[in-house]
């Protein structure tokens, strides 16, 4: 089995060199390699574990207390002897047959005492934490755009087609790329809605619009805010080899071209095209998913795929089930923004449907853009902010149930329902019942039996809280 070394080195081995007192420069003379061994063998995804490189190069040096179980469990086609044994001749043919492994052996000192064996560390290759790691202090959350999109993470912006989706994306990888605030307030307007943003080049991979498109939508956002030609806005079109999602080795290729410009966003335009013909309504689709998280998390970048909406059956439900494809897709998502765009309208409503860490409200954007001269050519295209009423969040359903029920003190729940429905109307009924039973679980309603079994709401007063009275 020949030994598989970091295809790049990640964000976090350099964080981790740095840690170790390399300086950038000397890092970034280092192979994936050299990297690999100055971290001591940390375990990375297809490395072997510290303790059976030991072993081995305590094997090839010819030593009899070598960990045979441990070498032949990490490498099953190492040469054993008839007694189970490993004999030197074979061993130094097999590893002159495995250069990289041999380089890493020769790397290691066999008189040195082995690493312990630690649970906590390194299990056949796999690097395990313990509850000291997870108790160590951690840096908070980078966002890439405030409140959106952590540092790595896996995202997707989703919607009918004509909603803007892929021009307001690349309003944001403009604004990223030159560390601009996203979505100002428009000229005269004093509401905040700027999202502050961490200036990082951005590699945008469009598999859909083809090149002149993608000229001229970059070319557009980037003039409407007089970028330098050498803004770090990076894109390709159409590129080959396409980028297949659905094998990891294609995935691998982009990490190299990731760390070689740098980028720190990744904007994939769009999820079927690169899906390497797997079916979006396949559980294969979970594999696709894994392997963009795995793409995250090699390169620490934010990942941004963008997709598009199930058409609409007529049925109300959550709305997150408007995301087309298997669940694996929404499963494996760090954030998921819908955006939604009335017929000719120049404003947007953008809608988280699935956040894994703080709420994000929804909020607005109003499109604005100017032609080159007489011709349909954008000149110029940018965003605005906008604000907007939370009518639609779970949130927004939250406080309305709670203002009816300090108004109605013991109201029965159909009188609650009608209530909320009355003052959001678009929300469907079966949203307002599981919000209402997500406050109850929370102790923020308290229910008590009324008659006919009818059940009665108020808000729970501080003796309530104190007697954990439930009803």
């Amino acid at each position: 089995m020949t030994v598989q070394v970091p295809i790049l080195i990640t964000s976090k081995m350099r964080s981790d060199l740095r840690g170790r007192g390399y300086a950038d420069g000397a890092i970034d003379a280092m192979t994936p390699a050299e990297a690999w061994a100055a971290l001591g063998g940390i375990p990375q995804p297809g490395n072997p574990q510290p303790r059976a490189l030991h072993h081995l190069a305590r094997a090839r040096a010819g030593a009899s207390d070598c960990d045979l179980d441990l070498i032949r469990a990490t490498w099953p086609d190492v040469p054993t002897n008839g007694g189970g044994g490993l004999p030197a001749a074979e061993l130094t043919v097999w590893l002159g047959q495995r250069p990289e492994l041999a380089d890493l052996v020769a790397r290691i000192d066999p008189e040195a005492p082995p690493p312990e064996p630690d649970a906590g560390r390194e299990l056949y290759g796999w690097q395990v934490f313990t509850v000291a790691d997870a108790y160590a202090p951690r840096p908070p959350i980078e966002y890439i755009v405030k409140g959106l999109f952590p540092l790595p993470s896996l995202s997707i912006v989703y919607g009918p087609p004509g909603c803007f989706k892929t021009m307001l994306l690349a309003d944001l990888a403009a604004c990223v790329a030159a560390g601009l605030p996203w979505l100002e307030p428009l000229p005269g307007k004093d509401e905040m809605t700027a999202r502050a943003t961490i200036k990082a080049p951005v590699l945008w991979l469009d598999f859909d619009n083809g090149l002149r498109t993608m000229h001229e939508r970059i070319e557009a956002t980037a003039r409407a805010r007089d970028l330098p030609p050498d803004t770090p806005l990076y894109y390709v079109s159409m590129p080959n080899p396409w980028l297949d999602a659905a094998a990891w080795d294609s995935v691998a290729e982009l990490c190299q071209r990731t760390a070689a410009l740098g980028a720190r966003v990744i904007i994939i335009d769009n999820l079927r095209d690169v899906s390497g013909g797997v079916e979006e309504n396949a559980s294969e689709m979970g594999d696709v998913m894994s392997n963009l998280r795995r793409l995250s998390e090699e390169t620490g970048a934010a990942v941004v795929v963008i997709h598009h909406q199930r058409k609409s059956n007529g049925a109300a439900g959550r709305s997150g089930d408007t995301l087309r494809g298997h669940s694996s897709i929404e499963a494996a998502l760090d954030l998921a923004l819908l955006i939604e765009r009335e017929e000719h309208a120049d404003t947007i409503q953008i809608q988280a449907t699935k956040v894994r860490g703080a709420d994000v409200l929804p909020f607005g954007a109003r499109f604005t853009y100017d032609w080159k001269g007489d011709t349909t050519d954008l000149e110029k295209v940018r965003f605005y902010g906008l604000e907007i009423e939370d009518l639609a969040s779970d949130a927004a359903i939250r406080r309305a149930i709670l203002e009816e029920v300090e108004a109605q003190p013991e109201i029965n729940k159909g009188e609650l329902t009608k209530a909320v429905l009355d003052s959001l109307p678009d929300t469907p009924r079966a949203r307002v019942w599981a919000q209402i039973d997500h406050l109850t679980a929370d102790g923020k309603l308290r229910v008590k039996q009324g008659a006919r079994n009818a059940k009665l709401y108020s808000v729970p007063t501080v003796r309530d809280l104190d007697l954990g009275n439930d009803g």
